[in-house]
């Protein structure tokens, strides 16, 4: 009977990506995926921003490959499963993540091709959530190319949102501010949209006293706008009784008949 070490049998999670920065979000919030993977007993991997800028630009036509490039190909291709991470750049994968990916086509005649039976978990760090949103489905379109499972299968988007500087909640031309303690009666509207919700989909509704850079940061301090010299925590309440209660308004627009 033949012994096999543990460590060698516990499954391999490769993170790929990050930027030529370092200490990118993109980079961070990977590194920490990968600690998450290892607290569950999983052995880690990272080919980091670094790595991928020594990588000669991919070329199909050239069979030559430099040791950076073998590396890559074989870490993948002992690889149980995988994280990529990308930053949205305008809207899509970057090129530094992309030129590591398009060498995965050295794994096609594998036994086990591309990314064949293993899962793939997919992160985008974006400044806006349309973005990010574009480049999550860039991502998962590649990784399903591969023959990957992308993870994870149910993904939150935003659909639409909307804002209101509650001091104007009465009127536009005599702002009021907000008293601490005293609940308010607002109504928030979103932009104009519409949505297809199939079975299985659930909508989730976000509520923040802020969301810069979409909109301009709220302070919190009740100083005039564009003039704040100082920040504030907010804690906002939402209230769900009898008498208080709160609710989305959902027009539904009818099913055409075919």
């Amino acid at each position: 009977m033949q012994l096999r070490d543990q460590h060698s049998i516990l499954p391999l999670i490769v993170g790929i990506g990050g930027t030529t920065n370092p200490v990118s979000t993109t980079e961070l919030v990977l590194r920490a995926a990968l600690r998450m993977a290892e607290a569950r007993g999983a052995r880690t991997r990272l080919i980091d921003g670094h790595f991928l800028a020594r990588l000669p630009l991919y070329a199909p036509e050239v069979q030559e490959r430099t040791p950076v490039q073998e590396e890559l190909v074989e870490t993948v291709r002992g690889a149980d499963g995988l994280i990529v991470a990308t930053p949205a750049y305008h809207a899509g994968i970057s090129g530094l993540l992309k030129n590591g990916i398009d060498l995965l086509e050295d794994l096609r005649d594998d036994a086990r091709p591309y990314l064949s039976n293993r899962a793939v978990g997919c992160i985008v760090t974006a400044y806006g959530w349309q973005g990010g949103g574009t480049t999550l489905i860039s991502v998962r379109t590649t990784i399903h190319a591969l023959r990957g499972w992308p993870t994870p299968y149910g993904i939150a988007m935003n659909v639409a949102d909307g804002i209101l500087r509650v001091r104007y909640r009465d009127s536009w031309e005599k702002p009021s501010l907000m008293t601490p303690g005293t609940v308010y009666r607002i109504q928030v509207t979103a932009f104009p949209t519409s949505n297809l919700f199939v079975r299985g989909h659930r909508i989730r509704v976000d509520v923040s006293s802020s969301n810069f850079p979409h909109f301009d940061v709220n302070p919190n301090t009740g100083e005039p706008e564009a003039r704040a010299t100082s920040l504030r925590i907010a804690t906002n309440r939402v209230y769900l009784d009898a008498s208080r209660p709160s609710h989305i308004i959902l027009p539904i627009i009818p099913r055409l008949a075919r």
